[in-house]
């Protein structure tokens, strides 16, 4: 039984201290609402004195005479006419109700405001525990998580604390009430005492487990609501073109029944409690007018005014003592959510992103791996096994090889979004690791596979991150060398042109140029192309090239490429097989080897060899 106690003790501790350090940031607001609730209550205390004065015009006998305070308070209403007593208890009752109405609004919009304020401001810690994570903690979460961390749980708690505010305003309401009763009989508050403890404890035991199991409910289909909705957004397209729209809306029909029974539940627990504590408080006051019934006459006579008063007060008291357990189930049902968005952030903070101290003013030299493994998963196989290569300022290196050798990731460790498991990467001779990260993306231009489009305007787009004015001539520039100039100059608002969500309305070949353009604005050191022109036809791709190429002689630049036409000009070529460089040199020194890249020309089925080139590999 000890230990029982002991455990229970410490869930409560371990709860208040979870409710109390996330009231922290809005302690004000939340200690205004539960001041507020108590004022109002005092003012209805009031009113029930105010009674006294409308009881005695029914008749000349003070059955109030005997009770403490409120006997006082009634004999100072003897020495007036009927006719004066209900005109000052009228007067005094505006008051009180003007002020209640006044103190009920304040309270209902603090009320109101607790829970919207509290899931907005953890909604900003969710948003910006993400952007300091590692990209690898954030890949790890699927949409349903995202979705819960994001919407579901700051709004949950933000219900929770409203909750525990209400608790803390009617435990305190309850307890002028009870001050209340005390004077009126000490005797009948003993025996009202230990009757709704009783009947708590009894409420408690039914309940305790369902609303737990109710909660976790909640949070598993709520987060499989969101995880399969998102899917289905983001893969329309494929939905269609499978046939499979049939089995889609059937599994979501299936999450929005589940999230729907879990609801019903939630509500159905709610409302359990007003009617079980009205019907105890009414099973109560049954007992007690039996009780006095059996009194002697002139007894029961007495008797008659503490029953009064102490009824009214037990009905006002009723009300708070409902709420009170109202609002714990709700936090227990919650309660889950607090745990879960407790170790997001916990997790958050583990995988934060460690920035150097060091800032980069200018890029010099050379960007270099040195030994550089790498693996997406702790205990998976190495996507990069301890590379070696050199990006020398002002050369256009490019990096080839099959699907799965790990090119993209060469470009994720370049710009930092992944750190390296072993080895360094340094630029200009400092480690990257050391480097401020923002001093270091300023100098970058990326174009990667996953090309984002805002619901924005073609300007907004191309300038988008860009510090300071970019003037339309710069726009243009960067344009034309992704061209991609005379289509939007062919359009009806130029510049001005929303794309739509996600550039709907842009073709695959369009989104990459624009991506280009975007990269070109910025006018940067390193340029880094990921699969850029994959999109795009033969002509287009080489009319790009021809302006890269005046362009990569005042510019570094990291190419990835698929099509082997694509990089044949730079300076050097490392080609990956496994998480290895396998090969390194320019174009004609790869052909003259015959090995894997060769191999790769022959596949493509490319003439990309002068006649004196396959003169001399023939010779040899």
């Amino acid at each position: 039984m000890r230990l029982y106690l002991s455990g229970k003790l410490q869930a409560y501790k371990h709860l208040l201290n979870l409710l109390l350090r996330y009231s922290k940031s809005h302690s004000a607001l939340l200690l205004s609402f539960v001041l507020l609730a108590v004022f109002g209550s005092l003012t209805e205390s009031f009113g029930v004195f105010l009674l006294v004065p409308l009881l005695q015009t029914m008749g000349e006998t003070n059955v109030f005479a005997g009770i403490p305070v409120v006997g006082r308070f009634s004999e100072m209403f003897d020495v007036l006419p009927v006719d004066q007593r209900l005109l000052w208890a009228g007067g005094l009752m505006t008051i009180v109700v003007l002020l209640r109405g006044g103190l009920q609004f304040a309270q209902e919009f603090v009320g109101y405001a607790i829970p919207h304020r509290i899931d907005f401001h953890l909604r900003l810690r969710a948003y910006s525990a993400f952007v300091d994570t590692s990209l690898q903690f954030t890949d790890s979460m699927g949409a349903g998580a995202v979705s819960n961390v994001m919407i579901s749980q700051p709004a949950r708690i933000g219900i929770a604390l409203r909750f525990f505010a209400t608790l803390v305003a009617n435990a305190a309401v309850v307890a002028s009430y009870i001050v209340l009763l005390s004077i009126v009989s000490p005797l009948l508050v003993v025996v009202a005492t230990l009757y709704v403890v009783a009947a708590t404890l009894t409420f408690r035991s039914l309940t305790t487990k369902l609303i737990h199991s109710v909660g976790q409910e909640l949070s598993r289909a709520t987060e499989l609501f969101s995880q399969i909705f998102f899917e289905t957004l983001n893969g329309a397209k494929l939905i269609r073109l499978a046939g499979a729209v049939d089995d889609v809306r059937r599994d979501v029909e299936s999450s929005v029944e589940r999230l729907q029974k879990a609801r019903d539940l939630t509500v159905a627990v709610e409302n359990m409690t007003v009617p079980f504590f009205s019907t105890v408080g009414g099973l109560l006051i049954c007992f007690i007018v039996m009780a006095v019934g059996m009194l002697r006459t002139e007894a029961a006579a007495q008797a008659v005014g503490v029953l009064v008063i102490f009824f009214v007060l037990l009905f006002r008291i009723l009300g708070p003592l409902s709420i009170i357990s109202i609002s714990r189930n709700n936090i227990i049902i919650h309660l889950d959510a607090f745990r879960e968005f407790d170790a997001f952030l916990a997790a958050a903070e583990r995988a934060r992103e460690r920035d150097g101290s060091t800032r980069l003013e200018s890029f010099k030299d050379a960007i270099q791996f040195e030994d550089v493994s790498f693996s997406y998963l702790a205990e998976g196989p190495s996507v990069l096994e301890r590379i070696n290569l050199v990006v020398p300022k002002g050369h256009t290196v490019a990096i080839v090889g099959p699907s799965g050798g790990g090119k993209s990731t060469v470009i994720n460790l370049i710009t930092r979004l992944y750190r390296p498991n072993a080895g360094r990467i340094l630029v200009d001779g400092r480690d990257l690791n050391d480097l401020a990260i923002a001093s270091w993306w300023v100098r970058l231009g990326v174009v990667t596979q996953d090309i984002v489009v805002l619901n924005d305007t073609i300007r907004a787009n191309l300038n988008f991150g860009v510090r300071g004015p970019v003037t339309n001539d710069q726009l243009r520039r960067a344009a034309r060398l992704a061209a991609i100039d005379d289509w939007i100059e062919s359009l009806p608002n130029g510049y001005d042109t929303v794309l739509g969500d996600r550039g709907s309305r842009l073709s695959g070949g369009q989104r990459q140029r624009l991506a280009l353009a975007r990269a070109f604005v910025r006018d940067p050191d390193v340029i880094v192309l990921d699969e850029a022109t994959s999109a795009l036809d033969t002509l287009t791709e080489r009319a790009i090239q021809r302006q890269l190429e005046s362009f990569s002689r005042r510019k570094t630049m990291i190419v990835i490429a698929h099509r082997l036409s694509t990089v044949r000009r730079a300076d050097t070529i490392f080609l990956l097989e496994g998480g290895r460089v396998v090969e390194a040199g320019n174009h004609n020194d790869l052909i003259r080897k015959r090995g894997l890249y060769w191999e790769m020309i022959e596949s493509q089925a490319l003439d990309l060899i002068d006649d004196d080139e396959a003169s001399a590999v023939n010779v040899e």
